[in-house]
């Protein structure tokens, strides 16, 4: 069974750096919308849709993983410490964050310009999270 929980750890070590590496990389995307050309814009959402699927598919892996990983290390939920509950916020800030991120990045590429800001802010809510989300769990289970 140890075997099996490293596996899925590795696992959520990897989602974990397809999100954050997803994030960083849209959101240094982000920087470029406004000296685009309308053509290099067409290329941009293009790139940016695709890395914000992969972010996606990483907070899923990350849920999945996440709640296996508590039950094949035998963690008793009643017992994780504080930091864990703080971490758990976090997420579902990031989960939920992540998702109006794309959204509004949606609404952008379709012509909303002001979508923009909503898209630029809702990620940055999500960068944040993300740190948290690491340093409370350095500290939930160091």
């Amino acid at each position: 069974m140890e075997f099996a929980a490293n596996l899925v750890l590795a696992l959520h070590l990897f989602s974990l750096a397809l999100g954050t590496g997803s994030g960083v990389a849209n959101s240094a995307i982000g920087q470029l919308y406004g000296t685009s050309s309308a053509e290099q814009r067409s290329v941009l959402f293009k790139l940016a849709a695709g890395l914000g699927r992969n972010g996606q598919i990483a907070i899923g892996l990350l849920w999945v993983t996440g709640i296996a990983l508590i039950f094949m290390k035998g963690y008793n939920l009643m017992e994780m410490p504080v930091m864990f509950w703080i971490k758990i916020v976090f997420v579902i800030i990031l989960s939920g964050a992540s998702g109006m991120a794309s959204a509004a990045a949606r609404r952008f590429a379709n012509g909303d310009m002001a979508a923009s800001t909503r898209a630029a802010m809702f990620g940055t809510v999500a960068g944040v999270s993300s740190v948290v989300v690491i340093l409370c769990a350095v500290f939930a289970f160091s």
